[in-house]
């Protein structure tokens, strides 16, 4: 939900205090967070401008990546683009072109229509539409043969169970190629020979064609959001500067046919770059040796690519001020007013004296809870924050670590 940001709902507000006491990002909350960023929302502007491109913004935990994401979300929506919030994980592992395309499309959100709108969008259109003879042609003339035969049989299927199987493969829930050539000669009355299709590659073909049809549906373009790209740094030395290689498709001077209108954002901490790309394991070097090594001279290169690419060109998350941190909190203190219908009492209790280091995550729930606490006994709470030390946690042996913050919030009332 997006807020009126001069005159916002008592409902909108509440929507916005939730999801801070829930530690959900949403567009309300984002719009709170951007102060501070010019850079960045400066740099993302020049892309929705060019309507292709790449920005890599980089933080630590419990910065507002995330909250940052949704706001540049918000931002292309209102300039006419489709967007795809993808948070990166072992279900969805970069490598794999057709496991990041599933996560990307079931994603996909019009400017008009919630997440999954790619199935609306795919009922809107006859087979006669020019839109779809054209992406018709496109998809004979550059994609994997499957691709032209899946939208035949789909736009000319006379049985709903079988347009209902073929628009799942398009929403990333594939059928085999046997199926797609029995549902298009059942459609057409023709035979198709489909070759073998490994969707580890093919899936960068279905990027291209569903990013052909949004542009010529009318959209501005595409843009996908990938959160914690940090996580690649999970895979094995081969599967990781796959990974990275993938990430060049989206870097190239010349975009592939149908990736003229997308633009790819990811967010990673610092320790990528300090643990992984040039130090630790020194991916800079150590991929592209992998791959030399292996004769994929191809592969080596476009993962160096991106690499540099990371290193050089990211962008900082810019730390907020100690003016700045206190107007997102004033402005958090109004919102739960207005959500809650009661005066808070006077002063700026709900702004905690912690260090300069400590993440806004903390200080954002300090300043939530105070005011619940506040508005729940009718008198403001004293409150004692320290840190708890803990050891250092590992998630799992391969994988950099960082030690969590944790903090301890004691209440008296």
């Amino acid at each position: 939900m997006a807020i009126d940001a001069s005159a916002p709902t008592p409902a909108q507000a509440r929507a916005v205090i939730e999801a801070l006491r829930a530690g959900i990002a949403s567009t309300g909350v984002s719009e709170i967070f951007t102060s501070g960023q010019a850079r960045i929302l400066n740099a993302f502007g020049k892309l929705l401008d060019n309507q292709r491109g790449a920005l890599a913004i980089e933080g630590g935990y419990g910065q507002g990546k995330t909250h940052l994401l949704k706001h540049l979300a918000s931002l292309a929506r209102r300039r006419g683009y489709v967007v795809s919030l993808v948070p990166l994980s072992k279900e969805t592992p970069f490598n794999h072109w057709w496991h990041v395309y599933a996560a990307a499309i079931q994603e996909a959100t019009t400017p008009e229509g919630p997440p999954g709108s790619l199935e609306a969008l795919l009922r809107r259109h006859r087979w006669p539409d020019e839109p779809i003879q054209q992406l018709h042609a496109f998809a004979e003339a550059n994609l994997h043969p499957r691709l032209p035969a899946l939208l035949a049989a789909y736009y000319q299927a006379k049985d709903p169970e079988v347009e209902f199987l073929l628009a799942g493969d398009l929403l990333g829930q594939p059928v085999t190629n046997a199926a797609i050539a029995a549902a298009y000669r059942a459609a057409t009355g023709e035979r198709v020979k489909l070759p073998p299709a490994r969707l580890q590659q093919t899936g960068l073909d279905y990027f291209r064609l569903t990013a052909r049809l949004f542009e010529l549906s009318g959209y501005t373009g595409w843009l996908i959001l990938f959160d914690e790209f940090e996580l690649v740094c999970k895979l094995g030395t081969h599967a990781r500067g796959r990974a990275y290689a993938n990430l060049h498709t989206f870097l190239r001077n010349r975009p592939l046919s149908g990736l003229e209108r997308v633009i790819v954002a990811v967010t990673l901490i610092d320790q990528m770059t300090s643990d992984y790309l040039v130090g630790g394991k020194e991916d800079i070097t150590r991929v592209p040796s992998h791959f030399r090594g292996r004769a994929m001279p191809e592969l080596a290169a476009d993962a160096e690519r991106t690499i540099r690419w990371l290193v050089q060109s990211k962008k900082p998350l810019a730390p907020l001020s100690a003016g700045e941190v206190d107007g997102v909190l004033d402005r958090i203190a109004g919102l739960h007013e207005l959500a809650y219908g009661w005066q808070r009492p006077e002063g700026r209790f709900y702004v905690p004296q912690l260090s300069a280091a400590e993440r806004m995550r903390t200080r954002v729930r300090f300043c939530v809870e105070t005011l619940d606490l506040t508005r729940l006994y009718g008198e403001t709470p004293q409150v004692e924050t320290r840190e708890a030390p803990l050891e250092a946690l590992h998630e799992d042996e391969e994988i950099f670590t960082v030690p969590e913050e944790v903090t301890v919030i004691e209440v008296e009332l």
